[in-house]
């Protein structure tokens, strides 16, 4: 096995070897009814020798920077909202960021057919009106399908009203009024109809960073508005509880996200200057 594991570290990752050396031992058992080994035991030198390779391809994971609000203003100023396809593109921008939506929430994978009881349709959005009847209190979107969740889910992500350019519900309603369409039609489309992609919106992103000087050795992808929206919810003072819930991350996996937040470190740090030391 260590001698498999040498040939395998030339062509594939240490952690690709991890699940072929696991697929093995799971064959050797379910052929033989024994245990060929054990990590911690028999095999210590066998987990050594993985180790060994992880240590020499370890290398520092890239991090996707998060979209901000201020980036978001910034943007505006590319789309002409008089047109449904630059409607529905804000719009989407607008709702991945505040309701910390994965792309597979909220758009459709390249070489998918669009279907109404997966992916996000007209009927999945319901506008959340006030007690006057003329003004709206926010939004709910029905997310059926989710990464975590491969069989389906339920979820319903409430977004509230914020007004302003910046305001996802002003935004789908523009895009509503302007597009209108069945409750089984995708959420949004594009101009010529057809359901939104994940490679659609994440050429228009990439565009926008590119027309962005500040942006040019920062990566950005569709994920970068769910880390922006975790991160703009963290510095508005949230706690984990609410990071968690609205992130729908049933795991620990949303403190992930925490450390993106500067401001927050940089406002501790000038508490901390700010404070007496004692001698």
């Amino acid at each position: 096995m260590m001698l498999y594991v040498a040939v395998l570290a030339r062509t594939v990752l240490a952690a690709t070897v991890r699940v072929y050396v696991a697929g093995v031992r799971s064959l050797h058992i379910e052929a033989t009814g024994r245990v060929p080994w054990v990590f911690e035991g028999s095999a210590y030198r066998l987990s050594r020798v993985i180790a060994g390779f992880e240590r020499r391809q370890a290398k520092v994971p890239r991090k996707r920077a998060p979209v901000t609000l201020a980036l978001l203003r910034e943007w505006r100023r590319h789309f002409d909202l008089a047109r449904r396809d630059h409607a529905a593109i804000w719009a989407a921008l607008l709702l991945g960021f505040y309701g910390l939506l994965r792309k597979s929430e909220f758009t459709v994978a390249d070489g998918t057919v669009f279907d109404p009881k997966r992916h996000l349709s007209r009927g999945d959005v319901m506008f959340l009106a006030a007690e006057d009847g003329r003004s709206w209190t926010g939004v709910e979107v029905h997310i059926k399908f989710s990464k975590a969740q491969q069989f389906g889910c339920d979820h319903g992500v409430p977004i509230g009203f914020v007004g302003g350019p910046l305001c996802p519900v002003l935004a789908l309603r523009h895009m509503v009024s302007l597009d209108p369409a069945p409750a089984s039609a995708p959420l949004f489309r594009d101009g010529r109809g057809a359901p939104l992609s994940s490679r659609h919106l994440g050429a228009v992103l990439a565009r926008l960073v590119r027309a962005t000087p500040s942006l040019k050795a920062v990566w950005l992808t569709l994920h970068s508005l769910r880390v922006g929206g975790a991160v703009a919810l963290q510095e508005a003072g949230a706690s984990e509880l609410v990071l968690q819930l609205a992130g729908r991350w049933s795991s620990h996996a949303y403190r992930a996200y925490l450390r993106h937040s500067r401001t927050l470190v940089i406002g501790w740090a000038r508490r901390m200057a700010g404070g007496r030391a004692e001698l």
